[in-house]
């Protein structure tokens, strides 16, 4: 009986040796995906570079309204783009795009928010970063967009800008 019972011990042993490693696996798993998905929102994942590196100069602030963008072509012609902002800064908007070849990197765009029934003049920026943002095995695209720094702004639209930041 007692090789029995000792063998009975070292499988009740073996099993919750077992146990503990899979729980420790799920933990270490568990942060590596909480990790990866604060990545997802701060930098491109997988290689995936920016058009430029990083310029932010000032903290943003989460801000999802409606940007009327304005860009200039030849003569008098103008194109006029509806997007959505992702977030704003006393320096810079981030607005979010599917279509990535609307500008490109160096043009500057006129800049109007609608907010709060009323319309806000952001004066004039320039596009320093158009990014696609991947996650996971399957690289599912999570955010594309454009980068743009304000440039040559008038006091009224730094108020205007500040008045957005709250």
């Amino acid at each position: 009986m007692a090789p029995l019972t000792v063998l009975t011990i070292v499988a009740v042993i073996v099993v919750l040796i077992g146990v503990v490693v899979l729980i420790w696996m799920l933990i270490r798993f568990r942060r590596k995906m909480r990790v990866l998905r604060r990545s997802a929102e701060e930098k491109p994942v997988a290689g995936v570079k920016a058009s430029r590196p990083e310029l932010r100069q000032m903290p943003r602030k989460s801000l999802r309204i409606n940007i009327s963008v304005t860009k200039r072509l030849t003569g008098d012609n103008v194109k006029l783009v509806e997007l959505k902002s992702v977030n704003l800064s006393e320096s810079g908007i981030l607005l979010a795009s599917d279509d990535l070849s609307l500008f490109s990197v160096d043009e500057k765009l006129e800049l109007t928010a609608a907010y709060k029934r009323k319309k806000y003049d952001l004066g004039t920026a320039k596009v320093v970063r158009k990014q696609e943002t991947f996650v996971g095995a399957t690289k599912r695209r999570v955010r594309s967009g454009f980068g743009l720094t304000f440039v040559d702004t008038s006091p009224a639209q730094h108020r205007h800008i500040m008045a957005l930041l709250g």
